[in-house]
C-alpha cells in the first residue's frame, strides 16, 4: 500500500498520553496524534526520526498522525488501524497463499460486543477475520499485547464461542516490521489475552500472522510468518 501523500520528517520528543505526543519539525515542536493504544516503550524514544500523515477531517486537533519510527536500521510501522487495509490489499492481491481464493466482503462486521475487522468470501462460506497491528519485536520474536488488551481478550472469547456453533473465523497478527521470524503472545504483559488466544485455538479459530515490508513511501505484508501458542504453532510460513 502506498502512502497517498508523501510523509512529513520529524524527530520524536514525548508521549504526552496513550493518544498524543509532541514531536520536532524543524525548530517547532508539534502535537500529534499517536493511533496506537501500545506502550512502545523502546520505539518512542527522544530523538527518534519518525514520519506523519498530514490528518484530514474537520474538527481535528492536531494536524499529524504518528505512522512510522525508525528503530535499528529500519521503518517500524506504529499505526494500529493500519492492519484491516494490509490484509484487504493482500488477500486481493493474492500475496498470501492460506488466503488464495478467498476475496474481501465487506469490513467492520458487526460481531458479539463490537465488531470485527474483515468478512472474507468465497463459494460456499464467509469467513470472519480480526487483525491486531504487532511492532514489538525481540530477537526476532513478535509479541502482542505490549500493554493489557480487555477488548482484544473479549473478541477471542467470543470468537471462540462463534467456531463451536459452527463459524469460520481467524484472527491475524500483522507484525508492521520485517525482522519478526514468530509471534508469541506476550503472556508476562497480559495473560488473560494469552489464555483468550489458547482457547481460541483450541475452539478452531485459525491463529496466524505476517510480517511487512515497510518504507518511507509504502507499506505491504511481505510474507507469513508462524504463531506460537502455548509452546505450540498452529500455523506455519508460506
Amino acid at each position: 500500500m502506498r502512502f497517498l501523500s508523501a510523509l512529513k520528517p520529524a524527530q520524536f520528543v514525548r508521549r504526552e498520553n496513550r493518544f498524543a505526543a509532541t514531536v520536532r519539525i524543524g525548530r517547532r515542536s508539534v502535537y500529534v496524534h499517536v493511533p496506537n493504544s501500545g506502550r512502545m516503550h523502546e520505539l518512542l524514544t527522544e530523538g527518534a526520526p519518525v514520519l506523519l500523515t498530514r490528518a484530514t477531517g474537520e474538527g481535528r486537533a492536531t494536524q499529524y498522525d504518528l505512522t512510522l519510527v525508525r528503530f535499528r536500521g529500519r521503518w517500524v510501522g506504529v499505526d494500529s488501524r493500519m492492519p484491516p487495509r494490509l490484509l484487504a490489499e493482500a488477500v486481493d492481491n493474492g500475496r498470501i497463499g492460506t488466503l488464495a481464493g478467498w476475496r474481501v466482503h465487506s469490513s467492520e462486521p458487526a460481531f458479539g460486543s463490537g465488531r470485527l475487522d474483515l468478512v472474507l468470501a468465497r463459494e460456499g462460506g464467509l469467513l470472519m477475520v480480526e487483525t491486531k497491528s504487532v511492532n514489538y519485536v525481540e530477537n526476532g520474536v513478535a509479541r502482542f499485547p505490549d500493554a493489557p488488551s480487555l477488548r482484544g481478550a473479549r473478541h477471542l472469547i467470543e470468537m471462540a464461542e462463534g467456531s463451536r456453533a459452527g463459524g469460520a473465523f481467524e484472527v491475524w497478527f500483522v507484525v508492521q516490521r520485517s525482522d519478526a521470524r514468530v509471534v508469541r503472545p506476550f503472556a508476562e504483559r497480559d495473560p488473560e489475552f494469552a489464555a483468550a488466544l489458547a482457547e481460541a485455538w483450541a475452539a478452531g479459530v485459525g491463529v496466524r500472522a505476517c510480517r511487512c515490508r515497510v518504507g518511507a513511501t509504502r507499506i505491504e505484508i511481505l510474507d507469513e510468518v508462524p504463531v506460537e501458542v502455548g509452546g505450540k504453532s498452529p500455523s506455519a510460513g508460506l
